[in-house]
Parts: structure tokens; C-alpha cells; sequence
């Protein structure tokens, strides 16, 4: 755990002077087109600078049924 955190200190430290586009100019520079991007719909919510480590989660669709509800308590239609 403790490699893994100075890992990442070291990454943010390498990373603290670049824009996003300098990075995104070298992933596309080095073949890594369309990794890392983003649909151009989504925008910031408000403008502010943000530096850290990205988490990204994948969640799928729940197929099975509604947890707590019974069947014979939904109403048709």
C-alpha cells in the first residue's frame, strides 16, 4: 500500500505543470487515440482545477427484481 501511494505522488508530481491538452496531445502522439476520452456533451458542473488519481467504476444494468418490493404489491400499468 505504501509503494502504490508514493507511486501516485510521484505520478502527480510529473503530471503538475501539464494541461490536459499537453497530455491529450501525447496519448494521441504516441497512437493512444480515443483512450481517455470523453463524449463532448459532458461538462463541468463549475470551473475549478482538480489534480488527484481518477477512479473509474463500471456498473451493469439489475435485471432481477426490485429488491423489497413483492410482486403482488405493483400495481399494473
Amino acid at each position: 500500500m505504501e509503494r502504490q501511494q508514493d507511486d501516485r505522488k510521484q505520478l502527480l508530481e510529473l503530471y503538475k505543470d501539464l494541461r490536459v491538452t499537453d497530455v491529450r496531445d501525447g496519448m494521441d502522439w504516441v497512437g493512444y487515440h480515443g483512450f481517455g476520452t470523453v463524449h463532448h456533451d459532458v461538462k463541468p458542473l463549475w470551473r475549478t482545477r482538480i489534480v488527484g488519481i481518477a477512479r473509474t467504476a463500471r456498473y451493469l444494468p439489475y435485471e432481477g427484481p426490485m429488491p423489497g418490493k413483492r410482486r403482488k404489491n405493483i400495481r399494473p400499468g
